[in-house]
């Protein structure tokens, strides 16, 4: 059937996101740190509730 060989080694390259993505806000004021504070605490609750 002929040669085949395969290569299980990593990619050389990682897909960097560009520097204007817009996926991630700047916390920039008070109250941004406030919200994600919030968020946070959110989120532990959820978890803690659901981790059963």
């Amino acid at each position: 059937m002929g040669d085949v060989t395969t290569d299980h080694s990593p990619p050389t390259t990682v897909h960097q996101p560009p520097n204007n993505h817009k996926k991630y806000k700047m916390i920039r004021t008070y109250r941004d740190l406030d919200v994600w504070k919030n968020a946070m605490n959110l989120a532990e609750n959820v978890y803690a509730v659901t981790k059963d």
